[in-house]
Parts: structure tokens; C-alpha cells; sequence
């Protein structure tokens, strides 16, 4: 087959949507329909502590974190909430990387596409401020020329893929969530778990850091999760994770909570991938719950990306079409369309 005609074939597969999960501490961006998202980056930007020659202004994400040494570093996502708008319009730019192509595909863990030639599905927290999702549209329509957008709840989006409908911070956090991911899991049994700490080492693990010096883990490894279970333990006045999700269930109405919510409970992003989670958070509910409820924790493993994996999967839908904000009425009515889309 020429060139040319391979050129086609691609043409006319090309995806029509862009999915971008827009995570506090990496962003997750991808094609509709794919099962993984194509690029996975940090949401970082770093300036140079001191000006100097041969260094840029900015650097954004995997560059920033290559030059810490010599950058302050910020997130502009803080606690799922866009608190930069300046340097999250940079990321978004690293994101697409137009190189004037007319193809989609990865290079360098980012999105080489004219984003004037995609549609858009966005991700947010849920009750994300009115002000921040209008934010997010004016941007992707007058800065990027987006055709159109959608935004979604990452929350919700994770239910569809179970068939549901500074330097030294930056490199402290990325160790500390290193040994999170390897280490810690969370204690079915705290008090149990305690006593068998303090009465033998085999708990213990040992850790290599960066530098190569040896930590030992311990009672850490299942103390820092157990916050989510008892917020109190760092000073919080505020119900665990169990006490919440059981007062949710309980709001809901009479006849939605007949089809058993308790028995679909999906967990998903980087804190639900503590080792352990499902089997306490189901031990947790069930002392809550109603005796006759059968409580049941689906932990995908594939949950890390579960917010993007669900608009992979809704912006591939049929029906997702008519969702979708376009250019010609954001121009036509200005942010009300927010309102009338998203009430």
C-alpha cells in the first residue's frame, strides 16, 4: 500500500474526541475507545529559582521534574480544584503539543494533535465551583479553538467502566508516594495490627531511597492510611470514608436505596489503591448498614485511571454527541449555555 493511501487509512481513523482527565497530581490524556490513556504525565510547573543563562522561563510537567534541582515547582491543582489558571493553560498546552499534524498520535507522553480538530471531554471534582467549570469552557473554546466540549464528574465517569452508570516538596511527595504504592495497605484488624507491631518486627520492610539510603517501614506502613478511616488521627473533626459513604446511601430516597446500594459500592483513584481497602471499607459498612443489606466493595484494578477509562467510554457513545457544548453556542450565548447544559 503507498503512503498516501496508508495516510488515509489513519485519516479515517482518526478519533474524534479528547480525553483528559485533569488529576491534582498527573494528568491522564487519551483517545476515545482506547482502554488506556496515551499520555500520563505530572501537573507540575516549575520557574527558575534564580535567572541564569540558558535556562527558560517555564518549564511544564516531565521537563519540569527532569530540572528540579533548579526550579520552584507548583501544581496548579490543588485537591482536584484548578487554583492557576495561567500555568493550567500551559499544561493543557503540553497536552495537545500541536506540531502542525493532521493525524493524532503519542510522542514523548503527549498528544501531538491540532486540538482545533478534536472534540474535548474534560474531568472535574464533584461540586466543582460554577466559576472554575466557566473557566475551563472560555479556555478550551477561545484559547484552543475546541469545536466541542464536555465536562464530566470524575466520580461518575468511574462507574461507567463497571458497567455503572518546591524541589524539595516535589521530591518528598513522589517518595512518599512511591513507598505508598509499595508499602503501605490498610490494617482489616487497626488495634490487632498495632499489637503485632509492637510485639514483633515482621511487619517491617525496608525502603531504598533515591540517594541509596535504607529507611525502615513499619507501624507507618498501615498508620497513614487508617487517616481515611479516622480522620481524627491528624486532627480532623470529620466522619471516615465509611461513615460518609454510608450517610450518602442513606440520603438517598426510600425507593432508590430498594436496589440495594450497598451491594455496588465502586471505589477508584490513587488513595483506593492502599492493599487491603475493599476488605476493610466492606467491614467498616456492614456495622452500618441495615442487617438485611448485603455490602459489596468492586475495587477494579485497573482504578487508577477509572475516571478516564469512563469518558473513554462515554465520549465513544452513540448519544454523546448530543451532550456536547459546542463553539457555535458558546459564541451564540456566552457561559448561560453552562446552565442550560449542565443545570
Amino acid at each position: 500500500m503507498s503512503q498516501n493511501s496508508d495516510s488515509k487509512e489513519v485519516e479515517e481513523d482518526k478519533p474524534t474526541t479528547c480525553v483528559i482527565d485533569n488529576g491534582s497530581g498527573t494528568i491522564k490524556a487519551g483517545f476515545a475507545g482506547k482502554d488506556v490513556p496515551e499520555a500520563v504525565f505530572p501537573s507540575v510547573v516549575g520557574r527558575p529559582k534564580q535567572q541564569e543563562a540558558n535556562v527558560k522561563d517555564v518549564y511544564v510537567s516531565d521537563e519540569a521534574v527532569t530540572k528540579r534541582e533548579i526550579l520552584q515547582l507548583q501544581y496548579p491543582i490543588e485537591r482536584g480544584v484548578v487554583t492557576n489558571w495561567d500555568d493550567m493553560e500551559k499544561l493543557w498546552h503540553h497536552t495537545f503539543r500541536k506540531f502542525n499534524l493532521k493525524i493524532g498520535y503519542v510522542k514523548k507522553n503527549v498528544l501531538c494533535i491540532a486540538p482545533e480538530e478534536y472534540n474535548v471531554l474534560l474531568t472535574e471534582i464533584p461540586l466543582n465551583p460554577k466559576e472554575n467549570r466557566e473557566k475551563m469552557i472560555e479556555i478550551m473554546f477561545e484559547k484552543f479553538n475546541i469545536p466541542n466540549v464536555y465536562i464530566a464528574v470524575q466520580a461518575i465517569l468511574s462507574l461507567y467502566v463497571n458497567g455503572k452508570t518546591s524541589e524539595k516538596q516535589y521530591y518528598e511527595n513522589e517518595v512518599v508516594r512511591d513507598i505508598k504504592e509499595k508499602l503501605s495497605y490498610v490494617a482489616l484488624d487497626y488495634s490487632e495490627e498495632m499489637k503485632t507491631t509492637e510485639a514483633s518486627s515482621k511487619l517491617e520492610q525496608s525502603y531504598t531511597l533515591p540517594d541509596g539510603h535504607a529507611i525502615t517501614v513499619g507501624a507507618e506502613r498501615f498508620q497513614c492510611a487508617e487517616v481515611l478511616f479516622k480522620p481524627n488521627f491528624i486532627g480532623l473533626d470529620q466522619d471516615g470514608i465509611h461513615t460518609l459513604i454510608n450517610q450518602c446511601i442513606m440520603k438517598c430516597s426510600i425507593d432508590f436505596r430498594k436496589d440495594n446500594l450497598y451491594n455496588g459500592i465502586v471505589i477508584s483513584g490513587g488513595n483506593t489503591l492502599f492493599n487491603g481497602i475493599a476488605e476493610r471499607m466492606e467491614k467498616e459498612i456492614r456495622v452500618l448498614a441495615p442487617a438485611n443489606k448485603t455490602v459489596k466493595i468492586i475495587a477494579p484494578p485497573e482504578r487508577k485511571y477509572s475516571a478516564w477509562n469512563g469518558g473513554s467510554i462515554l465520549s465513544s457513545l452513540s448519544t454523546f454527541e448530543n451532550m456536547l457544548i459546542s463553539a457555535l453556542e458558546y459564541n451564540e450565548t456566552g457561559l448561560s449555555i453552562l446552565q442550560r447544559k449542565f443545570p
